[in-house]
């Protein structure tokens, strides 16, 4: 078991707002699920579609046949044919189709922006003593404006007054907007760009929702991204002190309002109603569970600040 946190990125403060005692089951204990799920696995293998598409000069059919090849290759390390008609219409066969009309209607991209870095990571101060890692999807330059802004790819399966106007204030974007005013003039950013696709039966839709943040809005995220820091630093002190004898977890509460968040129970609420103190449970994963910790560090092969630097080295020598 963990007992202190070497790093910290937005998944990880999220979990914990979400539950802080799923926290302590998914980042101090590190128990993870053996059953992959089909939204991040969807959601992992269209980023890797959108990441070849971003890095092509255009959208033409051998493009766009890579892309695809991309997505299937990822989804299916996840699941199999056989589920195909279970998952839809988030399986290949709808992806397809999504990608053909994801193409048609923005294949005046590489007109409009072009994606300055792709997939690319970094680590930025919060504060004195914490730094907090992100990945950006895409890292893009306006032409029209030469401004910056993140092209951040996400899925879904409906088009809800509440999926568009959540990123507003979304945590994760508070990072990547932290993280831009880190490294670009205020007047060079635009903002977050919402690269949303609509997974349906009946047909894909898109919707690019952008945003940003003012001076007084970004300094409320840091303030909150200091105070979560601190809470779950805190809750650690409690641990320390807490042991297997104890009748209850004196640290890390259950939040009860998020047990059936996304429609669905959460993973760990049949401990959380069978065991009092999970400390007497915590030698090792329970069945249908894996031991493994969650770190953002090994996913960032490429580093923002080492990428800019050399962006910049090479317009200035060409």
């Amino acid at each position: 078991m963990k007992t202190k946190l070497e790093y910290w990125d937005s998944s990880m403060l999220s979990k914990y707002m979400e539950c802080p005692r799923k926290f302590f089951f998914c980042h101090l204990l590190g128990w993870r699920s053996v059953y992959p799920g089909i939204h991040l696995t969807f959601g992992s293998a269209w980023h890797e579609a959108m990441e070849v598409l971003l890095a092509a000069e255009k959208y033409d059919p051998d493009t766009i046949q890579r892309a695809k090849d991309a997505f299937l290759l990822r989804y299916r390390k996840d699941f199999s044919a056989a589920t195909d008609l279970d998952y839809a219409p988030k399986n290949p066969g709808y992806a397809e189709d999504a990608l053909d009309a994801y193409c048609a209607r923005y294949r005046a991209d590489h007109t409009r922006f072009e994606a300055l870095h792709i997939e690319v990571g970094d680590c930025v101060e919060v504060d004195n003593d914490h730094l907090i890692w992100l990945k950006l999807d895409a890292l893009c330059r306006h032409h029209p404006t030469g401004g910056v802004f993140v092209l951040e790819h996400k899925t879904t399966g409906a088009l809800t007054s509440v999926v568009q106007e959540k990123w507003n204030l979304a945590f994760q974007i508070g990072t990547y907007l932290h993280a831009l005013e880190m490294y670009f003039n205020p007047n060079e950013i635009m903002g977050v760009t919402i690269n949303l696709a609509v997974l349906r039966k009946s047909g894909p839709d898109f919707l690019r929702i952008d945003t940003r943040r003012t001076p007084a809005q970004l300094a409320v995220w840091l303030w909150h991204c200091r105070n979560l820091m601190a809470d779950i630093e805190y809750n650690l002190e409690l641990l320390s002190r807490c042991t297997t004898s104890d009748p209850v977890l004196g640290a890390f509460p259950c939040n009860f309002t998020s047990c059936d968040n996304y429609r669905r129970m959460c993973e760990f609420a049949p401990y959380c109603m069978a065991w009092a103190n999970p400390l007497q449970h915590a030698e090792r994963p329970p069945q249908d569970f894996v031991l493994e910790y969650w770190d953002p560090r090994p996913t960032v092969q490429r580093t923002l600040r080492t990428e800019l630097t050399t962006t910049k080295k090479e317009r200035s020598t060409s």
